[in-house]
């Protein structure tokens, strides 16, 4: 909604800038602050585990770059919702307001209008399903 609500791209972006450096700066002062305390504390020390009977091995593949890259893009958007593939969901998600945002804006209407109506079930539902 936020994106496809506005007709200048231009405009969004620069916000999305702004609050990627806010997160990253917040996030590094969080971990400044937290750092020092958890690591004196030693957490774990002294905590000795036995082997589990049922340890296993994994066999995990690392993914290369380019496998990385064509992960974040959904094949089919439904399919991403059942699997609960959030990046692909939000990803999908943007380029789609991106593109809402670039048609005219009788045709856009009727989008934003189905959106906003779905956005205001989901917030006013008591279950919070959504």
């Amino acid at each position: 909604m936020g994106i496809a609500g506005h007709a200048d791209l231009k405009k969004v972006g620069r916000l999305g800038l702004k609050s990627l450096i806010y997160f990253e700066i917040v996030s590094t002062i969080a971990l400044l602050i937290v750092s020092p305390p958890s690591t004196s504390a030693a957490p774990g020390e002294g905590v000795h585990l036995t082997p589990s009977a049922k340890s296993e091995t994994l066999n995990a593949t690392p993914h290369t770059a380019t496998q990385l890259i064509i992960d974040i893009f959904p094949e089919n958007i439904a399919k991403s919702v059942a699997e609960n593939q959030v990046l692909q969901v939000v990803v999908f998600s943007i380029l789609f307001a991106m593109a809402l945002a670039l048609v005219p804006e009788p045709k856009r209407r009727p989008m934003l209008a189905l959106a906003e109506s779905l956005s205001e079930t989901c917030s006013s539902s008591p279950t919070s399903s959504c």
